[in-house]
């Protein structure tokens, strides 16, 4: 884990871009590689982006105080770095792009210099497309766990099953698909029925449903389980989650 640096406000401004142009930075990741600088990671979204998706690498050695752009991982989209414990390498996990065109797949991607040069391998093979947010990577009970959602359909939000993938923390290729395993699905539209009625009027919300789901761990001592939040699309009412254990 890295330390809080005590860091309250943006060191520098990396990149900006023309205004009105329909180009926006998302997905934001941070770690440090390992014995090495920081690494910062985004993506890019908007009306003017096509469906070729990318994140960008920046890298600093100098606590954040200032940045430089190293390296780009394609495809990747929504994605999060990550390292873990006696692995020199870096890794980067997301989807392929955002949907359009359709299927996304998971993805992984890992660097063996601190970010410069990538080298990514898709995990899954669906005829249906994968979402997510830039959500961390757990580290639980000896295995990797990342959330993401199946667009098992209709509907963005409404459509969306949760599912996890995970991994042996010591495995030694995490760039090989037969390490990895996904779980069962939970679709929205099971769990619609015990969801509030007031949370969402379908006069001014037509996509009522879950996505940018969280892998954590249990609060109970040795669960050897894991937990799954989830960011619940609803109007009028909002700031609302799901939580599937």
């Amino acid at each position: 884990a890295m330390p809080d640096s005590g860091l309250v406000n943006v060191s520098e401004v990396v990149w900006s871009g023309p205004e009105n142009r329909g180009i926006y930075l998302g997905s934001p990741s941070i770690v440090q590689c390992p014995g090495g600088p920081l690494l910062a990671s985004h993506d890019f979204f908007g009306p003017a982006i096509g469906p070729n998706k990318l994140a960008r690498i920046f890298s600093s050695s100098d606590s954040g105080a200032t940045w430089k752009l190293v390296g780009q991982v394609a495809p990747m989209y929504w994605a999060t770095l990550f390292v873990r414990d006696g692995d020199a390498a870096v890794y980067i996990f997301g989807t392929t792009n955002d949907g359009n065109p359709a299927p996304t797949q998971i993805v992984i991607a890992r660097s063996l210099d601190c970010g410069a040069t990538w080298q990514p391998s898709v995990l899954t093979n669906s005829t249906k497309s994968y979402s997510t947010g830039p959500t961390p990577i757990l580290h639980h009970n000896g295995r990797l766990w990342r959330a993401f959602e199946h667009n098992t359909g209709p509907g963005w939000g409404s459509g969306y099953s949760a599912v996890v993938i995970s991994a042996p923390d010591t495995a030694s290729d995490l760039l090989d698909p037969t390490t990895w395993m996904l779980s069962g699905e939970l679709a929205f539209s099971a769990v619609r029925p015990l969801v509030p009625a007031a949370w969402s009027d379908p006069a001014i919300l037509s996509n009522f449903g879950w996505l940018e789901s969280n892998a954590v761990a249990p609060a109970a001592p040795g669960d050897a389980g894991i937990n799954v939040v989830l960011r619940v699309n609803s109007l009028p009412a909002a700031n609302k989650a799901a939580l599937l254990y």
